[in-house]
């Protein structure tokens, strides 16, 4: 199992999504938690500037004045949801890995 969670400052600039989306691709990462996105919504596009895969799910939670967001982002090949909680500056997704099972 390969994650990532990284305080990513702001996702609003195509650089720092292609940065992020590198690394993602560099460890073959199958869940991110990206922190401090400071965005108001997380679409499916742009997590797919961010995740290498199509095979995707993810969860947020949106930015309050001029902090916070995060978005927890896995592959739907290696994780399975079982359920999230999602509240101001706090998500929590609960699931298990399928290759481990």
């Amino acid at each position: 199992m390969r994650m990532l969670s990284w305080n990513v400052r702001g996702l609003g600039m195509a650089a720092k999504r292609h940065a992020v989306q590198k690394v993602i691709r560099q460890h073959r990462c199958e869940l991110a938690v990206l922190q401090e996105t400071k965005l108001e919504v997380v679409t499916d596009a742009i997590v797919r500037r961010i995740w290498i895969m199509d095979n995707f799910e993810y969860v947020f939670t949106p930015v309050k004045g001029r902090s916070g967001g995060i978005v927890v982002i896995w592959d739907k090949a290696r994780f399975r949801l079982h359920g999230s909680l999602i509240q101001f500056c706090f998500v929590m997704v609960e699931g298990h890995w399928l290759i481990n099972d």
